[in-house]
C-alpha cells in the first residue's frame, strides 16, 4: 500500500519514512511534499492510498490542502506537535491522528486501520468536511454526521433541537425525528462547547437555545422547547442558561 508524506520539516519526513521502512515494510512511500501546493500536485499525480499529513506548516496547514479536493479518495492520518490543536474535532469525526514524536505502535495501528478500512469516498469526504467546518469560524451552519447502524445521517447543527444522554447512547431530536447515536453525551458536549447556541442544562440534556419556547420560574427549574417538550434544568445551570438566552 502506498503512502505520501506532507510535512514542511525535511527531518520529520525522513524520520517518518525510516520508521515505516524499518517496522512496516509493506507500505511504500510514493512521494513527499513540504507545502500545500506541492502536495496537491503530487497527490493528484501519484494517487496514494494514505496521506500522512502535518496539520501545522510554516506555509499553510493541512486543512487548506484537503479543501482543494472535491472528494477525498485517500485515507488521512493527521500529524501534529500540538496535543490540544484540533484533537477534539478529529476524534469526534472518527479520524486518525498521531502526535510528534511519533509512537511506533500507534503509527502501526493507524497504518493498519487505514489499510483494512474500506474507503467510501462520499462518506469519508463528509467526515473531512465536518472537521474543516468545525475548525473554520466562517462557517455558521455546520453539518454533523450521525452514525446509525448501517447508515450515516447528515444533519445541520441548526436542525438539532436538543440532545438527551442515556448512558453510552445519545438521542438527537429535531422538529420531525429522533435519531440514536452510540456516542455519549459528553462527546457532544465537548464538540459543541464553542457553539454559541448549545448549552448543557442537565446531566442528561444539551439544548439549542434557538428552539427554546420559554422557561418556568420556580424550583425545580423547567424549560419548554418549541415542540412543547418540558425539560428539567439543573439549578447550577440556571444563571448560565438565562445569560445565553439574553446574549
Amino acid at each position: 500500500m502506498t503512502y505520501y508524506i506532507v510535512d514542511d520539516e525535511k527531518n520529520s519526513r525522513e524520520v517518518l519514512k525510516e520508521l515505516i521502512t524499518k517496522f512496516f515494510p509493506n507500505y511504500v512511500c510514493c512521494g513527499e511534499a513540504a507545502s500545500v501546493e506541492e502536495a496537491y500536485t503530487g497527490i493528484l499525480k501519484q494517487e496514494p492510498a494514505i496521506i500522512l499529513l502535518d496539520i501545522q506548516m510554516a506555509n499553510g496547514n493541512g486543512f487548506e490542502l484537503l479543501k482543494r479536493f472535491k472528494f477525498i479518495s485517500f485515507h488521512v492520518i493527521f500529524i501534529t506537535s500540538y496535543s490540544e490543536y484540533a484533537i477534539d474535532a478529529i476524534r469526534f469525526n472518527a479520524l486518525d491522528y498521531l502526535l510528534k514524536p511519533i509512537d511506533i505502535k500507534l503509527l502501526g495501528d493507524a497504518l493498519e486501520k487505514a489499510s483494512l478500512k474500506k474507503l467510501a469516498p462520499d462518506l469519508y469526504t463528509v467526515q473531512i468536511v465536518n472537521l474543516i467546518d468545525k475548525l473554520d469560524e466562517s462557517v455558521h451552519d455546520v453539518q454533523i454526521s450521525i452514525h446509525e447502524k448501517e447508515r450515516v445521517r447528515i444533519l445541520k447543527l441548526s436542525e438539532i433541537m436538543y440532545l438527551e444522554g442515556d448512558v453510552n447512547y445519545t438521542y438527537i431530536y429535531t422538529e420531525t425525528e429522533k435519531l440514536t447515536t452510540s456516542k455519549n453525551i459528553k462527546a457532544y458536549e465537548s464538540y459543541l462547547k464553542d457553539n454559541a447556541f448549545f448549552i448543557r442544562i442537565h446531566r442528561k440534556y444539551i439544548i439549542n437555545v434557538q428552539f427554546l419556547k420559554y422557561y418556568e420560574k420556580g424550583d425545580p427549574f423547567y424549560i419548554v422547547m418549541k415542540n412543547n417538550v418540558r425539560l428539567e434544568a439543573s439549578r447550577r445551570k440556571k444563571a448560565e442558561l438565562i445569560d445565553k438566552i439574553k446574549s
